[in-house]
């Protein structure tokens, strides 16, 4: 067998194998032009957007960045950044599925190449992330809260290593130790321990309760 003929036998079995993995794929793959058209997607692709099928997505999408990014801006910048450096990683952005429910999706996507370096396609992938954001959206929302908390509170608030260094403090802290601002009582009290308690009894009780 020569070389010529394997190499013709081999490639129906490498495009089988690409087809099946591409339209089998629980995440969205897809092809478009560099302008923002759908060349081609999987099912996957289509599911995430909302459509019964890659063919219904095509046939109803014919400018992605216009009638799939809920921020236009968002699809230009990544369009931008893809013709730029040929090649965009974890790029998130909103976008509208048919029904007109927004989602969060990462995209990653590279630009493909015919043999004398003209644009082919864009080819990349994209993922549903909502949960992951609005997780994280959460997580902001609650960090905010207990920084308010934390700004706002008449009680003295701090953190302190077991060995007594200051860590941080609260503005609260810092008045009652007779500070203007927690900066200034951090660059002043570099240990609580022993700048602060003027008890020794209560030094010993502050290490004990640090080592149980």
């Amino acid at each position: 067998m020569t070389g010529r003929k394997r190499k013709t036998e081999g490639l129906p079995r490498s495009e089988d194998d690409y087809r099946t993995m591409f339209e089998n794929a629980v995440v969205g793959i897809f092809r478009s032009t560099i302008d923002g058209r759908f060349l081609k997607t999987n099912r996957a692709t289509a599911r995430l957007l909302g459509f019964d099928s890659p063919e219904e997505l095509m046939s109803s999408v014919t400018d992605i960045v216009n009638q799939i990014y809920v921020n236009p801006e968002d699809g230009k910048r990544y369009l931008k950044l893809i013709r730029k450096d040929g090649v965009i990683e974890d790029f998130e952005a909103e976008m509208y599925r048919k029904d007109g429910t927004a989602i969060h999706v990462l995209l990653n996507a590279h630009i493909a190449r015919d043999e004398k370096g003209a644009v082919r396609y864009v080819e990349g992938t994209a993922q549903d992330i909502t949960e992951k954001w609005k997780a994280e959206k959460a997580l902001r929302q609650a960090e905010e809260k207990y920084r308010q908390i934390y700004e706002n509170a008449i009680e003295g608030i701090f953190q302190a290593s077991p060995e007594g260094r200051l860590i941080s403090a609260n503005p609260a802290l810092a008045r009652i130790l007779g500070y203007d601002s927690p900066r200034d009582l951090l660059n002043n009290v570099r240990n609580i321990v022993s700048q602060v308690y003027a008890n020794e009894r209560r030094r010993k009780e502050y290490f004990y309760l640090m080592d149980t």
